[in-house]
């Protein structure tokens, strides 16, 4: 990810205008995380996707909104009326927004809503079209299930929403979720086309109990993606050497890969601050500026001699899993 803050109105429109993609204004949406996915949904469902058909251009040449349509065989259903199977039309040539994926063969969480014409429509673009590892699809089906039971109220108490977070949060495979709306501002790519304020920023009224949890749900489940500085941000004031040794652990993780994310400064500088540097700015000077390309050689040097000058123990790095499909969700690009 090379861009800080997206191309320019003008810039897309003539890309839009060039490619003829998309009828309209392009720029990435907000984010949408699962709490907004539920509420927005008529009828959530996993399922597989068995055929994904071109839709044919009208007939006076000009380009439709969907250009291809996904034929979904459902697994189960959990949110709306049971159904066997599901077509959706959607965009799939769409530029910016980052478009929903229904990928043959692959086992999509979907979320949809009536569109006015009374077809399926995805809620969310990329964000409504998600690809959970098989052991992480337990974590969703529970995320849902007792997001389902709060929304039933009249209202939801702020007690009961930071339980449900930090649950959520505990888990890697709902870890974004959850922590996104603790603390939008840890994911720097997609807070930036993010209004909500106040309301992604709940991580200071968590319970010590609340963020124990997160805790040690990161300790058994260390994050290697753009979870990682998000959860050390929300942790930044708990105290823990477990916490620092899974935060060193997933360092080592993420740096044995051939390439380093642009996030990975972030991370080293909390995971540091964790193992009491006393200036992290300063050894961090020269890596680079938020979203650009970082040079892996030279943080794996900085992340050694801070290891040598700090005593950060040795750790075993763990898996670092790979999505399933790209360009959703967490990993909606900008």
């Amino acid at each position: 990810m090379k861009l800080r803050s997206g191309p320019s109105l003008a810039v897309w429109l003539v890309i839009v205008w060039l490619l003829g993609v998309l009828p309209c204004v392009a720029y990435p949406i907000p984010p949408v995380p699962l709490w907004e996915l539920l509420q927005k949904s008529d009828l959530v469902l996993l399922a597989k996707v068995v055929e994904v058909d071109p839709i044919a251009e009208q007939e006076d040449g000009t380009r439709r909104w969907d250009s291809a349509i996904a034929r979904l065989q459902v697994v189960e259903v959990w949110k709306g009326e049971p159904t066997d199977r599901v077509e959706v039309p959607y965009p799939a040539n769409l530029l910016c927004p980052a478009p929903p994926r229904y990928e043959k063969g692959e086992t999509v969480l979907a979320f949809l809503a009536r569109s006015e014409e009374g077809t399926w429509a995805t809620v969310g673009l990329s964000y409504g079209t998600l690809y959970p590892q098989t052991e992480e699809v337990e974590d969703y089906r529970a995320a849902i299930r007792d997001a389902s039971v709060l929304m039933k109220g009249e209202t939801v108490s702020l007690q009961s929403r930071l339980e449900w977070l930090s649950a959520i949060a505990a888990r890697r495979g709902t870890r974004w979720h959850g922590l996104y709306e603790l603390e939008g501002r840890s994911d720097k790519l997609h807070s930036y086309y993010d209004r909500s304020g106040a309301s992604r920023a709940l991580a200071a009224s968590l319970s010590e109990a609340q963020r124990a949890r997160i805790a040690r749900g990161f300790v058994d489940e260390p994050s290697t993606d753009r979870t990682l500085p998000m959860a050390l941000s929300v942790l930044a004031d708990f105290k823990s050497r477990e916490v620092d040794l899974a935060a060193a652990s997933a360092i080592e993780s993420v740096l044995k890969e051939e390439e380093v994310p642009w996030w990975i400064p972030d991370a080293l500088g909390l995971t540091l601050k964790r193992f009491g540097d006393p200036d992290v700015d300063k050894r961090l000077a020269h890596v680079g500026r938020d979203f650009a390309d970082v040079d892996a050689e030279e943080v794996r040097r900085i992340w050694r001699e801070a290891c040598s000058a700090l005593g950060i123990p040795r750790v075993a790095p763990i898996g670092v899993p790979k999505p399933k499909v790209w360009g959703v969700g967490s990993n909606t690009p900008s």
